[in-house]
């Protein structure tokens, strides 16, 4: 069974863009590699160039948090794993405020960026509409800027399909 990058079932919007896949390559050879080490030196991929990956996809998650913060003020940066929702570590909030999170999901080299509304509902203070509403209103003039994809349709096995967007 295929799958695909994990998003936020609640998200009211969603970004997609790739990432480097640093450690399915290696420089020495110059050959593609599919497994922990390559067949022809034997050096180990992931202790060759998983430093850098980390780097970069934390790069990443910097830019989307500086990009948020930078439209929304009211947004503070957070770091913490999405629970109950089927991903309990696949889904890394990154930045949120009262009405709005922002959870980034990583499989293999595509990312995703979900928007997810957190208002609260209790019978003195439900801002759940209101938080729904300001995730469709402002979300997507910030994913425009982000993702580079749009997930066309996923296949029967859980495979996603994508398209890059065109700017």
């Amino acid at each position: 069974m295929g799958r695909g990058v994990m998003t936020h079932p609640r998200a009211e919007a969603t970004g997609y863009r790739t990432i480097s896949n640093m450690h399915t390559y290696c420089d020495h050879c110059d050959i593609e590699v599919d497994a922990d080490e390559c067949p022809e030196c034997g050096a180990g991929m992931y202790d060759q160039y998983g430093d850098v990956a980390r780097d970069e996809y934390e790069y990443l998650i910097d830019w989307i948090r500086e990009e948020f913060m930078t439209a929304f003020p009211s947004m503070d940066k957070c770091d913490y794993w999405a629970h109950g929702c089927g991903a309990m570590n696949e889904l890394r909030c990154v930045v949120e405020n009262k009405l709005c999170a922002i959870y980034v999901a990583d499989y293999c080299n595509m990312v995703s960026i979900s928007v997810v509304p957190t208002g609260e509902s209790d019978y003195d203070n439900d801002t759940t509409g209101l938080a729904t509403a300001w995730c469709n209103k402002n979300a997507q003039r910030v994913l425009d800027k982000l993702d580079e994809y749009t997930r066309v349709s996923t296949m029967s096995n859980g495979e996603s399909v994508y398209e890059r967007r065109v700017s």
